[in-house]
């Protein structure tokens, strides 16, 4: 993840349970929300939720959840956020009621920023995208990409390219990227529009 993060919307967080789940999440932080599920109070169902991306798969259950009045409320320990790896997930929720019947009641996504105070070196927050748009632009330059075999796309290094297809995935992926930094609100130019005059109009 990019170092796009206002200060303001994490840092200055009071230490209160959120009455919905985050969207963003500091690794080694506590995080707490509560939910309350029309229709399935806590006494009879159990709530549990699924956090994933394409490299990671993290689950909420058990004593991370526990009842508060007719909802629930949720607790993730920093000793368990501490080992989530930075990047965008996204989420389901789901109730279990008494008879073993499981149901989603809500869906969403989130960041997980990595935990700046635990790093003793520096840190590359791109996302995966972003390296290897940067990756394709090094190539197109000439210049030497060292461990080049890594970057790869559908199994294919990018050194097997030609120069015209680079050019191609170069566009695929400015667009991918472009869509990573509106996501995360960062200002982006807006693409521009050539006009061509011609006879004089």
């Amino acid at each position: 993840m990019s170092s796009y993060i206002d200060p303001q919307d994490v840092y200055n967080a009071e230490p209160l349970a959120s009455r919905h789940e985050p969207e963003r999440i500091v690794a080694g932080d506590t995080v707490t929300w509560s939910k309350v599920v029309s229709g399935y109070p806590s006494g009879a169902n159990t709530l549990s939720y699924t956090i994933i991306n394409r490299t990671n798969v993290y689950q909420v259950n058990g004593e991370e959840v526990s009842p508060s009045g007719d909802g629930f409320k949720v607790t993730i320990p920093s000793s368990i956020t501490k080992d989530w790896a930075p990047g965008h997930y996204r989420w389901q929720a789901y109730v279990l009621d008494g008879g073993g019947n499981r149901y989603t009641v809500g869906t969403g996504e989130l960041d997980i920023f990595p935990d700046l105070q635990a790093q003793t070196t520096g840190i590359d927050d791109r996302e995966d995208d972003e390296k290897i748009l940067d990756a394709i632009k090094t190539l197109l330059a000439g210049k030497v990409l060292e461990d080049a075999q890594s970057y790869s796309i559908h199994g294919r290094a990018l050194t097997r390219y030609t120069f015209t297809e680079l050019q191609q995935l170069r566009g695929q992926y400015e667009r991918r990227v472009r869509a990573i930094r509106i996501r995360r609100g960062e200002k982006v130019r807006g693409r521009g529009i050539g006009v061509v005059f011609r006879n004089g109009c």
